[in-house]
C-alpha cells in the first residue's frame, strides 16, 4: 500500500481528522528520502576510503615485508581487512539510499535489505 493509498484510506475512515495525518505523512516520507540521500553520500565516502586502504596494502613495499616476522600482521594489512568491510558497508548504504529515494514508503524492507548488504 502506498502512501497515497493510505491517505485516502485514513480519508474516507476518518474524515477531517486524516488531514494531519496525511501532513504527517508527507514529513516523514520527506524525512526518509533525506536519509537516503545521506546514506548514498556517507556510503561513497566509506567505499573510497576502503579502496584507499586496499590500495595501499596491495601497493605496500617489499622491504617492509620482509622485515616483519613471518606471524606478524601488517598494520596495512588490518587497513585493508577494514577497508574491505568499510567498502561493503558503504556499498550496502548507496544501495539502501537508492532504495529510500525510490520507495521511501517501504522504509522498513529497505532497513532490512540495506542491514543484509552491509548497511
Amino acid at each position: 500500500m502506498g502512501a497515497q493509498e493510505f491517505v485516502t484510506l485514513l480519508n474516507e475512515i476518518g474524515g477531517k481528522l486524516a488531514e494531519p495525518a496525511k501532513h504527517v505523512l508527507e514529513i516523514w516520507i520527506r524525512q526518509i528520502m533525506i536519509f537516503g540521500i545521506v546514506d548514498i553520500v556517507v556510503g561513497i565516502i566509506f567505499f573510497f576510503v576502503g579502496l584507499i586502504f586496499f590500495n595501499m596494502w596491495l601497493n605496500e613495499p617489499e622491504e617492509s615485508k620482509n622485515r616483519r616476522p613471518p606471524d606478524d600482521i601488517s598494520t596495512l594489512a588490518f587497513l585493508a581487512f577494514i577497508g574491505f568491510i568499510g567498502g561493503v558497508f558503504g556499498l550496502g548504504l548507496v544501495l539502501r539510499g537508492f532504495m529510500l529515494l525510490l520507495n521511501p514508503e517501504y522504509w522498513f524492507v529497505t532497513d532490512v535489505l540495506g542491514f543484509v548488504f552491509g548497511g
